[in-house]
């Protein structure tokens, strides 16, 4: 498995590979953010898109990340398979380190807590000092 981030400029290209699972966590996530407006804010450059991908570059996953105020913000985590490359969110705690982040927060469910054993559970936001 390994995480391919997406520029701008190719959302748009790539985001019928995860419309799904973006779908899915819209509905299921507690934030209330619409595909539409997570495509539009990757495609502005004010959301990152990543993908998810198994060794044959099938997508089974995708994330959306922002950064707000030094925080790197999960929005959406979401696909198949997730035991198998949550180990990869590592990834993009180091690129957030990068950016300047201190801290990496997840708007979460209750259940994803079980998946993200190394951030701390404050409500259904999780987060992790960088």
């Amino acid at each position: 498995m390994h995480l391919v981030p997406v520029p701008s400029t190719l959302v748009d290209q790539h985001w019928q590979e995860v419309e799904g699972y973006v779908q899915k966590a819209c509905k299921r996530g507690p934030l209330d953010g619409t595909p539409d407006e997570y495509k539009a804010n990757c495609e502005r450059g004010f959301n990152q898109l990543w993908l998810v991908r198994h060794p044959n570059t099938n997508t089974c996953g995708a994330i959306v990340t922002g950064i707000s105020s030094g925080v790197l913000e999960g929005l959406i985590v979401a696909g198949d398979d997730m035991p198998e490359w949550i180990h990869l969110l590592s990834q993009i705690e180091d690129w957030a380190r990068e950016q300047g982040c201190s801290k990496v927060r997840a708007y979460t469910r209750k259940g994803m807590t079980k998946r993200m054993t190394t951030y701390s559970t404050r409500g259904i936001i999780i987060e992790k000092v960088l």
